[in-house]
């Protein structure tokens, strides 16, 4: 019941805004752009595109699919693999970027087991994402980028985990023509 009472709250959210600006000469007043926002935020692409049950079931399986329950003492949300095939519908329904944020990275402690799951479930969403961009021709439009915000020491500490180092990081990018 917890998933079908967001995405009602979730669409009961987006008649709200819908109403707003249909009342308000915001819209008339906004730049290009902004008006590009609003037109996606208010169409009902955005609530189709949230609706991965519309995708075949080969296509979710090459996504993953995760449980949305808390992992590793963070708070649920969508599911992780979830959230990679969503931004692919969302480009497609006419967003311009998209953010994912997936935490419990911060591996001080428990590399060994923690990693190990985490890992495999990034490097499938991530995988999935850009070949069905690229299969779909929308990799010419679309820049996929993966980063953490810095590095780790080279050495494993007392936790079986690494500590912070500025002095390294890495980053990911595909596509974008």
């Amino acid at each position: 019941m917890g998933r079908l009472g967001d995405r009602r709250a979730l669409l009961a959210g987006v008649d709200r805004f819908r109403r707003q600006i249909d009342r308000s000469s915001v819209y008339e007043s906004a730049d290009t752009f902004t008006r590009q926002a609003f037109d996606v935020l208010g169409s009902s692409r955005l609530i189709e595109a949230m609706n991965l049950d519309k995708e075949d079931k080969s296509l979710r399986d090459r996504y993953g699919r995760g449980s949305s329950a808390p992992a590793f003492g963070e708070d649920a949300g969508p599911p992780w693999m979830d959230q990679f095939l969503m931004a692919r519908r969302l480009v497609e329904a006419g967003v311009r970027c998209v953010t994912l944020s997936f935490g419990s990275w911060d591996r001080h402690g428990a590399n060994f087991t923690r990693l190990p799951i985490q890992l495999p479930k990034l490097d499938q969403g991530v995988t999935a994402l850009v070949d069905d961009l690229h299969n779909r021709g929308l990799d010419q439009d679309v820049t996929v980028i993966a980063w953490g915000e810095f590095g780790r020491t080279p050495r494993i500490n007392k936790g079986a985990g690494r500590d912070h180092w500025p002095q390294a990081s890495c980053a990911l990018l595909a596509g974008g023509g």
